[in-house]
């Protein structure tokens, strides 16, 4: 029925909205060194446009995880610039220094998803497709998750959960290693979440455990940490690309929200305090 349809559309499209605008966040961060700027609304739109035509023709459903995804990033960013090898098989210095350039293009991509598409129209294409094992086809799965995993965060801060305080701020960890300890806790909270819903009858409700994310980050982690664990744990301005402006309207609306939670407990207790909002400098 048109009910049961629309009850299992919801979180697939909960889970395309997260999975584009992930995938956009993470390929298009600063550490990956893109030159041609950033752009999330214009792809977004395309893949709603793909998602609302396509399966009328009995197309499937696309993501732009793939070219949006570190892992292309990563493949199209050159080792070398033509600097000539010295011995042994290192490269000489970077002609003009820097980081070492990304092949920003649409060619790749395009020849991945034409590809794809080869498959599904061509009867050789759907005579490979079926002779894959799945077992292969989930290795190469398992791959990419290792992959992707090992470059987050959380996999760098596992050791937090086995190394005493004086090891991990005298490391290679300068954060608290409490707040940390507990911050990864959380992630793997998470994380169990979504993958335990795999196991269960209730596997494509998965994606709201990534929605609840949002509510998560907004009003559970303010309560558990500082302000000042909160941006260390969540990244440096640095590294994240935020301006002073941008964490200046940080602040506000974090020292905002905890000014209207005190002023609602005082107003329980009977007081009605009113005290300045705090103004943190950038």
């Amino acid at each position: 029925t048109i009910l049961v349809g629309v009850c299992i559309s919801l979180p697939i499209a909960i889970f395309f909205y997260f999975d584009q605008n992930f995938s956009s966040l993470l390929s298009q961060s600063p550490d990956l060194r893109l030159r041609k700027g950033s752009y999330y609304n214009s792809s977004f739109l395309w893949i709603g446009v793909f998602n609302a035509v396509g399966p009328l023709f009995g197309m499937p459903f696309v993501t732009g995880s793939l070219p949006h995804s570190p892992q292309m990033v990563l493949a199209l960013t050159r080792d070398d610039d033509g600097s000539p090898q010295l011995e042994g098989g290192a490269q000489e210095p970077r002609r003009g220094g820097g980081p070492p350039p990304v092949c920003e293009n649409r060619v790749a991509p395009f020849l991945v998803y034409l590809l794809i598409f080869a498959s599904y129209v061509v009867a050789a294409g759907r005579n490979v497709i079926g002779a894959i094992p799945v077992s292969a086809a989930d290795a190469v799965l398992i791959v990419v998750g290792l992959e992707g995993i090992f470059a987050t965060r959380l996999w760098q801060r596992l050791a937090v959960l086995v190394t005493t305080d004086e090891e991990w701020m005298t490391g290679e960890g300068n954060d608290d290693p409490s707040a940390t300890r507990l911050y990864v806790l959380l992630q793997l909270l998470v994380l169990g979440c979504g993958w335990g819903l795999n196991f269960t009858p209730f596997a494509l409700a998965f994606p709201f455990v990534i929605a609840g994310l949002v509510p998560i980050h907004a009003y559970v982690l303010p309560i558990l940490f500082t302000p000042e664990q909160f941006i260390a744990l969540e990244g440096k301005r640095e590294e994240s690309g935020t301006s002073d402006a941008e964490e200046e309207k940080f602040w506000r609306c974090y020292m905002s929200m905890e000014e209207e939670n005190d002023e609602a407990s005082a107003k329980k207790a009977g007081h009605n305090r009113r005290e300045p909002l705090i103004r943190v400098a950038a």
